[in-house]
């Protein structure tokens, strides 16, 4: 019928910059703009900021700052305010300078997962030495108390741990599949 109709118009502005280290859309920028790729380790979501502005991580754990300044020390990072009760940030902060029309791109230190207390002990009911680190994928996720009460971070159901005693492992904890409800009750971890 005559003037019966619908239509829907939409446009789009901004750009996608690809390194070896993966891709990310951004804010429009001038064309061979000084860019720079966060990396917050395959976890989504991340609030960051940098170049006065608020971005988050895609899906690969990206996020791209567009027009950063040429030749001048900037800082950017993980906006740890912002940051939700799964994910936790050991270094937030890099800086660095970049030249004219420079991709920059720095890996920061994110790891997902619950936070909780545990007690670690060995199968003979003896706990790993006071300061003992406890990592997961190269994160530090926690250090021993007296009696081998620990406070985790980045704790996913079958995770795979280890407790490190000057610098070397000395045993290896296994995550459950089914983890508590309460973040505040103590889980039992054996340490083998």
């Amino acid at each position: 019928q005559e003037g019966d109709y619908q239509s829907l118009g939409m446009s789009f502005t901004g750009g996608v910059t690809a390194t070896r280290h993966g891709f990310a859309l951004h804010r429009n920028s001038s064309a061979g703009n000084t860019r720079l790729m966060l990396d917050t380790g395959n976890i989504s979501g991340v609030p960051v900021y940098a170049n006065g502005g608020d971005l988050h991580s895609n899906f690969l754990g990206k996020v791209v700052v567009s027009d950063m300044p040429n030749y001048w020390r900037t800082s950017a990072g993980v906006d740890v305010d912002a940051l939700g009760d799964d994910v936790d940030v050991s270094h937030p902060l890099t800086q660095l300078t970049l030249t004219k029309g420079a991709i920059g791109y720095r890996k920061l230190d994110v790891i997902g997962g619950r936070k909780l207390m545990a007690v670690i002990k060995f199968k003979n009911g003896g706990s790993p030495a006071f300061g003992s680190t406890v990592m997961r994928d190269g994160h530090e996720v926690g250090i021993m108390d007296d009696g081998g009460n620990v406070w985790l971070t980045g704790v996913t159901a079958g995770a795979q741990m280890k407790v490190i005693e000057d610098d070397h492992a000395v045993c290896r904890i296994a995550i459950p599949e089914l983890l508590p409800k309460d973040d505040l009750k103590q889980m039992l971890l054996t340490c083998s």
